[in-house]
């Protein structure tokens, strides 16, 4: 099974949001959504469940990823993803239906470079609609140091010029 992590995408801070839970993208935070959604779609990489913390940001990257990437999974809101830790993410994690084949979740730093270290080690920064594919034996297997990190890719690898524009 692969566990994709992603970050959410750039927010709006000047937006005059209520609070921080509501905070939503900025333009290019939308635009990096839809580029890694479109990306991992291109690369064979789609998700089977779409996991996501109730905030603004982190829900409208879910949509916008999902949208772009044509997947067939609707997201769903995990509460315990916008001001949990490591063991919250690994607990929904394991519940992840046994079916599935990719699974992403879309949450929050630092909780997402630490599960990355947790399941597999590696001491990783993930910047903003990054994503971070772990393979793990199975959903039970959702444990610390059980996960190998595949591959993590950054929006401006497609975006800046870097491979070439997407989406």
């Amino acid at each position: 099974m692969q566990i994709l992590l992603m970050r959410h995408a750039k927010s709006d801070w000047g937006a005059g949001s209520p609070s921080d839970r509501a905070r939503p993208l900025n333009t290019r935070g939308t635009r990096a959504a839809r580029t890694m959604g479109a990306v991992l779609t291109a690369a064979g990489v789609v998700p089977d469940v779409v996991l996501t913390s109730p905030a603004t940001r982190a829900l409208d990257t879910a949509r916008e990823a999902a949208q772009a990437g044509n997947w067939p999974a609707a997201p769903a809101v995990v509460d315990a993803f916008y001001g949990g830790g490591v063991e919250d993410v690994l607990a929904e994690l394991r519940e992840v239906p046994p079916h599935a084949h990719v699974a992403v979740a879309v949450g929050h730093e630092p909780t997402w470079s630490l599960t990355v270290a947790t399941l597999c080690g590696a001491n990783v920064r993930m910047v903003t609609a990054a994503v971070a594919c772990i393979e793990i034996p199975g959903v039970d297997a959702a444990r610390p140091g059980r996960g190998e990190l595949r591959w993590m890719l950054a929006p401006r690898l497609f975006t800046d010029g870097h491979i070439g524009v997407v989406g």
